[in-house]
């Protein structure tokens, strides 16, 4: 599953590439009205601080935009088309509320489980986490794509824990990969003493940089793994339709079907994964 996570980052980032990167800028902008802050005068510093606010506010906003283009972008490389980046666009405009409201709802959801008890909260964040996939890729409301998101990860809970630790490892050991090197050889380009505010400058462009490499990835794992969960939802579906079947025609044996035939099964109901569109 990781392998075919990067196979669909691979055959989707050309892609995704400028969305990544207008994703990237916006999440670093914010850092670059930082110094702004700093100037000691309160009056300014109130006016700035209501800009920095607006400007956070409609980040957001476009953030979660994109965000959803990207996932119908990179789901349709999965399916073995495409989208153009206009269709993209407008998936990811008419998936903005479902997704702000399925936000709201997961943060809610997640609190209450922590709060109530801490297993809870740790259950509920790993079973609801394919919302956003569901809203934009299936086109579910918010409440619908939570259910179906536990639904699918319900039996498969731990390995999808397995997947997403390991997913979550190999970002962050990409992301210090990334960033120490560029981190150290940084000041002998730029000396902090002679200039601070260049230097950070520098420092947020290429962050914004490696963010638009690990975003794309991340959408590619977690969007392989929630096809594997999807089709091996519709294994164990076929497997009780199978029994039901034959138990409605009397046999009392009603064997269960082979795991590997059901997930093969479950596989051609579906577009092939990480087939490249033509």
């Amino acid at each position: 599953t990781i392998d075919s996570g990067f196979k669909l980052f691979f055959a989707s980032f050309k892609s995704v590439i400028l969305l990544a990167l207008i994703i990237g800028a916006l999440n670093v902008l914010p850092q670059f009205l930082m110094p702004s802050l700093m100037t000691g005068n309160p009056e300014a510093m109130a006016n700035l601080g209501a800009t920095m606010l607006a400007a956070v506010a409609v980040i957001l906003v476009l953030s979660l935009i994109l965000t959803a283009a990207m996932i119908a972008k990179v789901g349709a490389v999965a399916q073995g088309s495409s989208l153009s980046l206009g269709a993209a666009l407008g998936r990811g405009l008419k998936a903005f509320f479902p997704m702000l409201l399925g936000t709201i709802f997961y943060t809610i959801a997640v609190a209450i489980g922590s709060v109530l008890l801490l297993i809870p909260g740790i259950i509920l964040m790993l079973s609801l986490i394919f919302y956003s996939y569901l809203i934009v890729l299936e086109r579910e409301g918010p409440i619908s794509a939570l259910k179906t998101s536990h639904n699918l990860v319900w039996g498969n809970w731990w390995r999808t824990a397995v997947l997403l630790t390991i997913v979550l490892i190999i970002v962050y050991v990409l992301l210090l990969g990334l960033t120490i090197p560029i981190s150290a050889a940084l000041p002998m380009v730029l000396p902090m003493a002679e200039d601070p505010m260049m230097f950070m400058y520098a420092f947020n462009i290429f962050y914004g940089l490696v963010y638009a490499i690990i975003t794309p990835l991340m959408l590619a794992l977690f969007i392989v793994i929630y096809y594997d969960l999807k089709a091996r939802k519709g294994g164990a579906d076929l497997a009780a339709g199978e029994r039901r079947k034959r138990a409605g025609a009397g046999d009392p044996r009603v064997p269960a079907l082979p795991q590997a035939r059901l997930h093969a099964r479950a596989r051609r109901a579906d577009a092939p994964l990480l087939r490249r569109p033509r």
